[in-house]
């Protein structure tokens, strides 16, 4: 929107997930709008058969709020396989850019946690949806992938973009610990253990309940775990049950106290189970990287961010499985401050070296030509002249 373009982002407001800002700021450009998509209920994560109910009306109100704008271009992402085929779909009718931004492979996810639900008729289910987002990816005006390690997914779509994710690196400074979040929930003087994001099928709580209990001994050390759902639910008992009174669960915060969030911990962890490596990048760790802090994965060695912080030396990184080796790494973070130091300086050096928006926005403005000249479009998205 800074560079002249008429930008309207949509956003589903009834999903359980940290937000962004979402509202305009003074700041903004009169260019830029924001419509959020109300549905009359929750949106039913955990369960598929509902979804696909609702990903139907997301779809018509979709059309409905975006139609008036009339867009060249319309970039979606985070959306199910059913509803990026339903704005497929309308593109074609209206002679629209698809752009697939694919952040996540729920063919793959979806095969894997049905065929544990339901047996035969889950995989056959699992394969379905498959089949219907390898459509989706062969078949855009433009794919993005956010990492290389989705062409195993898709295999034979060569025309997809890499363009890894990244973080509003200005917008998360390198915070102090002692700050007004932190103040105010008693943790501005304790060694920290941070967890901030979603919870769900592709991550295991137990190792945050674990890591309490094994801190438990330490009264200057606290785990607090921001999220919402399953995985939250379950650490609820976990804290109960187990007596962890050093395990502090939050809601998601709102965006603008995010920055005194993440600056409140000492060691920032994340977490993803091997079925989910191959098909998902923890966007939080991201967002580790910005706060100069040292960072504690359990993520499968082969994983986009776990490569990204072995090779910048930014933390440490285990196998999801290695229980032992996890709280051992914990161990060394929060006891070995010259380690930590500077692990911490490396993540934010990879940030400040990596996140560079101009140099992607001018990635995303190509990619958009290419796309327009797929549907016949001749009007450049470099000289913006209509929305």
């Amino acid at each position: 929107a800074r560079r002249g373009h008429a930008v309207f982002h949509m956003h589903l407001k009834n999903f359980q997930a940290p937000h962004g800002p979402l509202k305009l700021r003074t700041e903004d450009p009169e260019t830029l709008r924001f419509g959020p998509v109300v549905l009359d209920r929750q949106y039913p994560k955990y369960n598929f058969l509902a979804r696909y109910l609702v990903d139907r009306q997301y779809v018509a109100l979709f059309k409905e709020i975006a139609g008036p704008f009339q867009p060249q271009v319309i970039l979606s992402s985070n959306a199910s396989p059913f509803v990026q085929a339903g704005l497929q779909s309308y593109c074609k009718q209206q002679r629209f850019a698809f752009v697939n931004w694919v952040q996540d492979c729920y063919g793959k996810a979806a095969e894997d946690i049905l065929q544990k639900k339901w047996g035969f008729a889950g995989k056959a289910a699992g394969k379905f949806i498959s089949s219907r987002e390898k459509k989706l990816v062969r078949t855009s005006d433009a794919t993005v992938f956010i990492s290389s390690d989705f062409h195993t997914v898709f295999p034979g779509n060569p025309q997809a973009e890499i363009l890894e994710n990244w973080a509003p690196i200005a917008e998360l400074p390198n915070g102090s610990k002692v700050n007004r979040w932190s103040s105010a929930h008693g943790l501005h003087d304790k060694k920290v253990f941070l967890y901030s994001g979603t919870l769900g099928f592709k991550h295991n709580p137990l190792l945050l309940a674990n890591l309490a209990e094994r801190m438990s001994q330490r009264n200057n050390v606290a785990v607090v775990v921001v999220s919402e759902g399953i995985g939250r639910n379950f650490l609820e008992k976990q804290k109960q049950e187990r007596n962890l009174g050093n395990l502090h669960l939050f809601d998601f915060q709102p965006f603008e106290v995010f920055p005194d969030v993440i600056a409140t911990g000492d060691v920032l962890v994340s977490i993803i189970e091997h079925e989910a490596a191959a098909f998902s990048v923890p966007s939080k760790v991201l967002s580790y990287l910005c706060a100069q802090r040292p960072l504690l994965l359990a993520v499968p060695a082969g994983n986009l961010a776990a490569r990204i912080v072995r090779e910048h030396s930014a933390g440490l990184v285990v196998d999801p499985l290695d229980e032992k080796g996890f709280l051992a790494s914990a161990e060394i973070l929060i006891n070995d401050s010259v380690l930590a130091q500077q692990c911490a300086v490396n993540a934010r050096a990879y940030a400040e070296s990596t996140f560079n928006i101009e140099t992607i926005a001018n990635r995303f403005e190509s990619l958009f030509e290419k796309a327009l000249a797929n549907v016949g479009h001749t009007t450049s998205v470099a000289r913006p002249a209509h929305p």
